[in-house]
């Protein structure tokens, strides 16, 4: 008999956080609710900015009191936006640097990703992340009522500051669980969830690909295991350089290649 035969996988959620912290949280709540996984962590990326840190701390306390009491870990980036070539490869490395931990050193046998809440590029970017490094599910929580919502984020705006200042947040927050929580964990009829339907690479082919972008020197397209269709569109994105008989990786290809090294590929 499967000892393991019953047993909810563990998982782990990756989210970036913005100024409307409810949807972190709805995401879990949904979740677990599923049935499916029993949900421990939740990754949380921040900006540099005060009211981005305000919600994030919302976040986590709101996880840590909720019944299931969940860990959160906060990575936060010093910068506001994605808003350049180079803050976009460096919002990627961070992405697969936490879905590394995730797996490596919380053991979640399933890592899901939820898109909303961040910036509109960190989105983008991390449902890239998503189908580059195969997680088991990238998702985005839609609110019918977002007007409420922000109706309600604004009513709780004071209480939320008072609680990012606290010496004690997580005391904070259960003080006023009232307000929070009826803020933080909406009934699940009131918000849907939508699965993005991505195609994921298999590791195989990211790891062949990572091995031609970190060969500076050059790999003979015969012998580099891409096929000659994907080593075009590969030329035509400005990843590699091709003479017709060797491939070497661009700038950004070799950049790309250290990300996908990174991740443990």
């Amino acid at each position: 008999m499967d000892p393991d035969a019953g047993r909810k996988l563990k998982a782990s959620l990756i989210a970036p956080v913005g100024t409307t912290p409810p949807v972190v949280t709805e995401m879990a709540q949904w979740l677990i609710k599923s049935g499916e996984v029993f949900l421990s962590d939740v990754a949380l990326i921040s900006t540099m900015e005060e009211e981005v840190r305000k919600s994030a701390k919302l976040v986590e306390s709101a996880l840590k009191a909720s019944p299931w009491r969940i860990n959160s870990h906060l990575y936060e980036t010093n910068y506001t936006d994605v808003a350049s070539d180079r803050s976009a490869i460096d919002f990627i490395s961070l992405v697969s640097k936490i879905i590394r931990n995730e797996k490596v050193r919380h053991h979640a046998e399933r890592v899901y990703l939820c898109i909303s809440g961040g910036r509109k590029t960190q989105s983008v970017l991390l449902a890239l992340c998503g189908q580059l490094w195969a997680v088991d599910g990238v998702y985005h929580v839609v609110m019918p009522s977002v007007s409420t919502v922000n109706m309600e984020l604004e009513r709780a705006r004071n209480l939320i500051a008072e609680h990012f200042s606290s010496p004690s947040p997580l005391e904070f927050y259960e003080k006023h669980s009232d307000v929070f929580n009826k803020l933080m964990f909406p009934p699940a009829d009131s918000y849907s969830v939508v699965e993005l339907p991505i195609i994921p690479y298999s590791p195989e082919m990211v790891s062949q690909l990572g091995n031609v972008l970190r060969n500076e020197r050059g790999v003979e397209i015969e012998r580099c295991g891409l096929s000659a269709n994907f080593i075009h569109v590969l030329v035509r994105h400005k990843i590699l350089h091709s003479n017709g008989s060797v491939i070497r990786p661009t700038k950004k290809g070799y950049e790309l290649g250290q990300l996908i090294a990174q991740s443990g590929y």
